[in-house]
């Protein structure tokens, strides 16, 4: 290090008496606010009644290339130079030295550093000095050619107390929303780096139309859901659904939120993967799915009554019933374990529920009536038909998703005075929750955590393209994230089934039969009117009696077994012409 000598003259105070007070002159040099410890005496002017004093100070130069091509110089201190007297220098500096600004001060060593910066760099480090409550040397921030800065952080800095200082640093101060900081606490360093706010496309096409799936087992559980909202610069990512382990999901959202969407989409991945499909809705919603009632599984579109839908939904749970069997007849646990020919005979089955509050509404039973009045037999009937609907619903995915049975529950209001209760949605952990500004009630209702579980951007959700189909979705071994659908039209759904060759049903409702069979009637042996079937004209008021040979009307054309209730009452009407 170098050295130079640094020499400055001062005036004496008027009451200074050159003859009695000069012995004293080197004390006042050392003490006077003019000069300083570390200044020496070297002359005095009895004429211009004036001082002059000398010191060496340390003084280096560095090549630019060794502060990232930036001019440096290191600057040395007097002796006794205080850590609060680095302001007083900063000042000096960048006056001294114009476009330079103290990036180190250390009086311990005796050396301060200025160096030449930007005017966007003196601008981002004094900012991120103030959101870290530090002083502007104490930062090093450096401007990078394709943008941004990287940052030298002080030894105080913590990543809980000033990250969202930082982000704010980022996205308001030195740059705009979509900018982001990347730091590394462990070394000290950052880098706020120039990017674009997140975003959707207007729309995603669902992927992979024309291929038949899967290529493999684990693929078959894997439906396509959507589009991964990305992180700060980071792209959007496709979302899937592993059905391996879970028994299925509930899906909420409110008319126009995109529900349907979903849904559509998990039912054709379902299909296009070997899938077979149960559709259980309320009649006058019915409509929404008419366009894949061709595929879904024998006797497995639930929609035309409750008893139609209770019938449908039985008639999973005694398939499972099978399945369990089956597995046990191999010595397995679980439907993935079954050998490849076995679950291509047997596959996966994906029950679609909506309009779930509908489902599990019942009107309320007229008991000013008279306990055999139709009517309020009929709506004891309804009530009854909701119970055990509920009832079988809760059992699907506690007890059937070892044998390769998942639901799907959708509604518009997920809480338990809707009829989904705790338990159910227990059993169901992977939520989705439909709409671009869901209330924090509809959050509530539908996450698990909603406080975790992330909001829909404000630029994504007042944009109408990019709002349009997005959601939240919890899923099992997932982080939560925010997601946009993707989309295909039913007709385009439907072309593509039929290129893939994918199995038609020409028996798609339960037979009315079956809807005998498993729905309890309370009215079982009266006729239309409430009266004794006793009363019907032959041969309907054989009903009951035990017969020698059934005639051929009463049998079951499937099972060839008397029919009882409802089914043999209106082939009795059949019979007679009517």
């Amino acid at each position: 290090m170098a050295t130079r000598i640094e020499r400055k003259v001062a005036r004496l105070p008027a009451e200074f008496d050159m003859a009695a007070h000069s012995d004293r002159l080197g004390q006042w040099v050392k003490h006077s606010s003019v000069f300083g410890p570390d200044w020496e005496l070297q002359s005095i002017s009895v004429e211009e009644h004036t001082v002059t004093a000398i010191r060496q100070a340390a003084v280096s130069e560095v090549s630019e290339s060794t502060v990232r091509s930036r001019p440096m110089k290191v600057i040395g201190l007097p002796r006794g130079t205080k850590p609060a007297e680095a302001d007083k220098y900063a000042a000096s500096y960048a006056d001294t030295y114009p476009g330079f600004q103290m990036t180190r001060f250390d009086p311990y060593l005796l050396q301060a550093t200025v160096t030449k910066m930007a005017p966007e760099e003196v601008r981002c480090r004094d900012a991120i000095a103030n959101a870290l409550g530090c002083k502007p040397w104490d930062v090093q921030v450096f401007a990078k050619s394709s943008g941004g800065f990287d940052i030298e952080l002080p030894p105080t800095y913590t990543p809980s107390k000033h990250d969202d200082k930082l982000d704010e640093v980022a996205t308001t101060v030195v740059g705009r929303p979509g900018w982001f900081v990347r730091t590394q606490p462990a070394k000290l360093t950052a880098q706020i780096i120039p990017a674009e706010l997140p975003a959707f496309d207007k729309a995603y096409p669902y992927p992979d139309l024309g291929h038949l799936r899967p290529k493999s087992l684990e693929d078959s559980l894997q439906l396509p859901l959507g589009m991964r909202l990305g992180g700060p610069g980071e792209p959007n990512t496709r979302l899937d659904f592993d059905f391996d382990a879970t028994p299925g999901a509930l899906v909420s959202g409110t008319a126009g939120s995109g529900k349907s969407v979903t849904v559509n989409a998990l039912i054709f991945g379902a299909l296009q993967r070997g899938w077979e499909l149960v559709v259980v809705d309320v009649p006058h919603k019915a409509i929404d799915y008419e366009w894949v009632k061709p595929y879904v599984r024998e006797n497995g579109f639930g929609c035309a009554s409750k008893a139609s839908s209770l019938t449908a939904l039985k008639l999973v749970y005694a398939e499972g019933e099978r399945r369990a069997a089956l597995l046990a007849e191999h010595g397995v646990q679980k439907w993935q374990e079954l050998p490849a020919p076995v679950r291509a005979e047997n596959p996966l089955i994906l029950v679609i529920m909506d309009e779930v509050t509908g489902l599990f509404a019942s009107d309320p039973i007229p008991k000013a009536l008279p306990k055999d009045h139709p009517e309020r037999v009929e709506a004891e009937q309804h009530a009854m038909e909701t119970d055990l609907l509920k009832m079988v619903t809760a059992k699907i995915p506690a007890e059937l998703r070892f044998v390769g049975i998942r639901i799907i529950l959708a509604t518009q209001m997920a809480q338990a005075n809707t009829g989904i209760s705790v338990p159910l949605k227990t059993n169901l952990a992977n939520r989705v929750l439909q709409g671009a500004k869901p209330s924090k009630a509809a959050r509530g209702h539908a996450l698990n955590d909603p406080d975790a579980a992330p909001h829909i951007p404000e630029w994504i959700s007042a944009d109408k393209g990019q709002s349009r189909g997005v959601g939240v979705a919890e899923l099992e071994g997932q982080v939560p994230c925010v997601f946009k659908s993707f989309f295909a039209s039913t007709d385009t759904y439907l072309k593509a089934l039929s290129a893939l060759g994918v199995q038609r049903n020409h028996t798609p409702e339960p037979t009315a039969a079956q809807i005998d069979r498993y729905v309890p009637r309370l009215d079982d042996g009266l006729d239309e009117d409430g009266e004794p079937a006793a009363t019907l004209p032959e041969p309907t008021k054989r009903f009951g009696a035990k017969q020698s040979a059934p005639e051929e009307w009463e049998l079951d054309p499937e099972t060839g077994k008397p029919l009882t209730g409802f089914a043999r009452a209106n082939a009795a009407r059949h019979a007679l012409g009517g």
